[in-house]
């Protein structure tokens, strides 16, 4: 579970912004939408919220938020394996100012794994990590587990008592890479926990990838649940059909079409003899490989017979649902994190509304996973859904830089039904601010 994070410096935040899933002591309202907390370290009486949304204009950063905590998991994940020695960290610190360029990029994270809570830092410019940290309250006060720092050119590491210091690790970790990364690498338990909590974070940008959909549909047997779940969304589904198609790379690398071109030709073969280095060091199984393909099971109206539409020949909306279910029950069946970049894209409000439902739900949320997303739905802004501390806002301020703030910081009548249309009026900020579009005299000049 995640308690809190916080990203400076980076994309369209400059100074320190911090979300928080830290539901609100004077909040008593849904109390379904909370879960309650028996965690050292954290007052009795503190809950974390299930879900939260954040709602903005345009180019207003709410992605970058999202982005920003991908690009900690990502750090996490791929900067020992991923990043040649030398190889800059894709960063993009904020760019409108003379001195931000040049100032490190900063990321915060306190979460809950195994009823523990732990804080872990970084700060970093693209070619070097300039400090990381990771701290921990097992028995409800901060304890170190390793920090290290640049100074002078030079890393130094500080551990705690309950932490074994590793000089391997020390040794192994590169400037372009994290001491958390290079220690799960190693087989270090304790960090290979943390690694695989952030390894866990589902974070959803563009969308996910329907074959991975797939994939985790059969892996998990959940065929018929998804199946279940389409039909019941009145898209005119009654089944789902996945098929596995072997692929064998070697031999669709012998079938070079008869009128290739030379360059054609020359790629076949170079690519060849590619292949067959990677077999040798990897082995032949290396060489198949499976695809998977989905079809939606229809019926005709005046038969009741099955007819199977491709996957691409479904409309957008039904794609993007499916692809988001197996992300979803896989959120709800591990308690784990998941965020969705404007989760309405697509989808009817209904649609959406019941996928956040379903983490407020006790029966389908056992074990506390938790849902962050974007929108632009101002119909999700209903007090019958979402308590206030889980209604979040972004903005430019005066330099241009986003500013993330919760709904809480203004004062909301309980049960105040009118919240999308004091939203869509500008009282909590937010919204485009409109200029006056062009006028029927440059439309007849463009003539």
């Amino acid at each position: 579970m995640i308690i809190d994070f916080a990203i400076e410096n980076f994309l369209s935040i400059r100074e320190q912004q911090r979300f928080s899933f830290v539901a609100s002591g004077r909040l008593k309202d849904l109390p379904e939408n909370t879960i309650e907390l028996n965690v050292p370290g954290m007052k009795k009486d503190v809950k974390l919220l299930k879900s939260a949304i954040i709602y903005g204009s345009n180019a207003s950063g709410k992605t970058n938020v999202l982005k920003g905590l991908s690009f900690l998991r990502n750090a996490v994940i791929l900067s020992h394996i991923s990043l040649k020695p030398g190889q800059p960290f894709p960063l993009s610190p904020f760019k409108l100012d003379e001195h931000s360029s040049s100032e490190p990029t900063r990321f915060e994270i306190n979460f809950i794994l195994d009823d523990v809570r732990f804080e872990y830092g970084l700060s970093l410019v693209p070619d070097r990590v300039i400090e990381e940290r990771l701290h921990t309250y097992p028995l409800g006060v901060r304890s170190r587990w390793f920090e290290r720092k640049l100074s002078e050119s030079k890393y130094e590491y500080l551990y705690g008592t309950r932490f074994k210091p590793d000089k391997v690790v020390e040794d192994k970790t590169r400037p372009n890479s994290l001491y958390l990364s290079t220690g799960a690498q190693l087989n270090r338990p304790d960090l290979k926990k943390i690694y695989s909590w952030f390894e866990d974070l589902q974070i959803q940008l563009f969308g996910p990838d329907p074959e991975e959909t797939a994939r985790y549909i059969l892996d998990n047997q959940q065929q018929a649940v998804i199946a279940e779940l389409l039909t019941h969304a009145d898209l005119g589904i009654s089944g789902l059909r996945i098929d596995r198609v072997d692929i064998d790379v070697a031999k669709r690398m012998e079938n070079i079409p008869d009128d290739a071109s030379e360059t054609t030709k020359e790629a076949f073969q170079s690519l060849t003899k590619a292949i067959e280095v990677l077999a040798k060091e990897l082995g032949p199984d290396w060489l198949a490989t499976d695809v998977l393909t989905t079809k939606m099971v229809h019926r005709k109206p005046d038969s009741g017979e099955e007819a199977l539409f491709d996957f691409r020949e479904e409309s957008a909306g039904t794609q993007r649902y499916y692809s988001l279910l197996a992300p979803w029950l896989k959120a709800l069946a591990n308690g784990k994190n998941i965020c969705i970049d404007e989760i309405e894209r697509s989808l009817h409000p209904l649609l959406s509304r019941r996928l956040i439902e379903g983490f407020h739900n006790s029966d389908l949320n056992k074990h506390s996973a938790q849902l962050l997303v974007t929108t632009h739905d101002a119909t999700l802004l209903d007090q019958d859904l979402f308590r206030r501390d889980q209604i979040w806002f972004t903005e430019k301020d005066e330099n241009v830089a986003t500013v993330l703030y919760p709904l809480t910081d203004f004062f909301i009548r309980k049960g105040d039904k009118s919240l999308q249309k004091s939203y869509l009026a500008g009282r909590f900020g937010a919204i485009p601010i409109l200029g006056a579009g062009i006028s029927h005299d440059d439309t007849e000049t463009s003539k």
